[in-house]
């Protein structure tokens, strides 16, 4: 299914590479330490940029926070999305993060414009 997103996107002559996001964390005991999220897509077309993060569902509140950790973690004013799989309601997410459902991505791709 990934591949599906990553073939529309190339569609819409995005040009789809892998990103990661490094961020600073203290453990218990205080100590400073760097984590890295993966963000799945990252899509450039000019001076466009997407960030596109893939999820099979979002069935409780965990796994949409665990999708959008590494994309809250981005602070630039590019769009951030989560494609989910399953028969999702597309919207936005408190956080503003666009969330849309697969069957509404491939059928109007440019739904993240």
């Amino acid at each position: 299914m990934e591949n599906m997103v990553d073939n529309e996107l190339c569609l819409h002559e995005y040009i789809v590479d892998v990103g990661v996001v490094t961020h600073n964390l203290k453990d218990a005991d205080g100590r400073s330490y760097r984590a890295q999220l993966e963000v799945d897509f990252v899509c450039n077309r000019g001076p466009e940029r997407i960030y596109v993060q893939f999820a099979y569902a979002l069935p409780n509140r965990e796994k949409v926070e665990q999708e959008q950790a590494s994309l809250l973690h981005i602070k630039d004013g590019f769009k951030k999305v989560i494609v989910v799989a399953d028969r999702y309601l597309s919207g936005y997410s408190e956080n503003g993060i666009r969330i849309l459902s697969l069957k509404d991505f491939l059928m109007d791709g440019m739904a993240l414009d």
